[in-house]
């Protein structure tokens, strides 16, 4: 099933050709392949997006995010949002709405202890997570790999596939465990603010997003800094110390892993990897390989 020109609600498992009006009690799982020119949430729950293919851009109280292929992006309750597609493209799409109800069953749940959770198992905790409201590449996050793997499971073997009560607190902890690991991450950042250290790493992340979607390409630190809005030593030294590698060292990190991919594939020749990725010459590709992998490329295509 391919979901072509309809809206499907796995909760309610019924589908309509028109887009759903989300009420704030209810929990949605939503897959649609169609054409959305424009749509609005006002709601209080939790957004979950997933474009298997789209583009467009959601305005975030007030914040442009731009959409585009691959990409997931989380949404707080309190945050208001407008997704927009001035070409009026098809967009094949993933979304949960999740509620502040089911939220807080989580919060409790997070923070409990074992003597708790035995004694008291039905209470519910004020909400105290915030989330990260950024573009995330699928390939890059637990959460992401998540959504994509059951984006594939509706279209393969259909709605039956899915269970919607367990898929969503499936969905949930595993963002949930990438938000906490973001939250850790941003303790390296040598700042006295928490504040500062989580603002920090908001930016830091809009540099490793788009590492990891330009791999191909020659990336600066200096175009790093421009698009992350972080001074040219301020970008290296935080981005160090929170990935382990400096900007420079990361790029070729993931460019080594995309040479070994397509030469395991068979999709290109070494010259011919070397030259997609940008290298200045053959050899100084196969140095690096041959330092990152112990083998020569060659021997990958074997």
């Amino acid at each position: 099933m391919n979901y072509c020109n309809t809206y499907y609600d796995f909760f309610n498992n019924k589908q309509s050709s028109v887009p759903p009006q989300f009420q704030e009690m209810e929990n949605y799982i939503m897959r649609f392949n169609t054409k959305l020119p424009y749509y609005s949430y006002h709601g209080n729950s939790l957004t979950v997006i997933y474009f298997n293919k789209g583009k467009g851009h959601l305005m975030v109280d007030g914040k442009k995010l731009k959409v585009s292929n691959q990409k997931f992006i989380i949404l707080n309750p309190s945050s208001r949002w407008e997704y927009i597609n001035c070409k009026d493209e098809d967009i094949d799409v993933l979304s949960f709405i999740l509620s502040e109800q089911l939220l807080t069953k989580l919060d409790f749940f997070v923070n409990a202890d074992h003597e708790q959770l035995l004694d008291t198992p039905f209470e519910t905790k004020s909400r105290s997570t915030f989330f990260f409201e950024q573009n995330f590449n699928v390939n890059c996050h637990k959460s992401g790999k998540l959504l994509k793997r059951i984006h594939n499971l509706s279209n393969t073997l259909g709605p039956s596939s899915i269970n919607p009560d367990e898929v969503s607190r499936e969905v949930l902890e595993r963002i949930l465990k990438d938000q906490f690991r973001f939250y850790e991450q941003s303790k390296k950042i040598k700042a006295v603010k928490t504040s500062t250290q989580i603002e920090t790493l908001k930016r830091l992340l809009v540099a490793f997003e788009y590492i990891h979607d330009n791999v191909t390409e020659n990336i600066s630190i200096q175009e790093l800094a421009a698009l992350s809005s972080l001074s040219e030593f301020h970008l290296y030294n935080s981005f160090k110390n929170v990935f382990g590698n400096t900007p420079h060292q990361y790029i070729n990190a993931q460019k080594m892993i995309k040479a070994k991919e397509m030469l395991q594939e068979k999709s290109a020749k070494v010259s011919e990897v070397s030259a997609i990725l940008n290298f200045p010459d053959l050899p100084t590709f196969s140095k690096l390989f041959k330092k990152t992998f112990g083998k020569a490329p060659s021997h990958f295509i074997q």
